[in-house]
């Protein structure tokens, strides 16, 4: 429910490796302005709270041979990509992995700490963290994406 008392539906991605069927991980933005929905979220719900979820609506498969995955997100819309990229590095992926990562300040980047760690275990996954308007303490790449070769 709502902070109103009223009942919700919203759609969320799965942040967490998908073939855990134990416990999902969801993550959900802060909007001051939003609709209500990830208000009520942050507000009032709590690490072990029993929810009603449905089916997910997506599917973004993964290929199951060695050729290189290119992952790019932009925002908040790491959620389903770093879900992805758990998801190879947990089974071993032999290709490269390149994951491209757009936001636009620095104190957009969610799931830091994890993503580095991510690249820094597993070197044939390839990081690339990119801000559009970054301060001058900014250590990564700034401007618009682009992956080396």
């Amino acid at each position: 429910p709502m902070a109103d008392g009223r009942v919700a539906t919203r759609r969320y991605s799965i942040a967490s490796d998908p073939a855990r069927r134990d416990a999902w991980e969801i993550a959900v933005l802060r909007e001051a302005h939003g609709s209500g929905g990830s208000e009520a979220v942050h507000r009032h719900y709590a690490v072990g709270l029993r929810i009603d979820v449905a089916r997910p609506g997506n599917d973004f498969p993964l290929h199951e041979d060695a050729r290189p995955a290119v992952l790019i997100a932009g925002g908040v819309g790491i959620t389903p990509i770093r879900a992805m990229a758990r998801a190879l590095t947990d089974r071993g992926w032999p290709g490269r992995i390149h994951l491209v990562f757009s936001v636009r300040t620095p104190a957009d980047v969610i799931f830091a700490d994890e993503l580095a760690y991510l690249a820094r275990r597993f070197p044939n996954l390839r990081l690339c963290v990119v801000a559009t308007r970054a301060d001058d303490a900014w250590q990564g790449d700034r401007g618009r994406c682009a992956m080396p070769p």
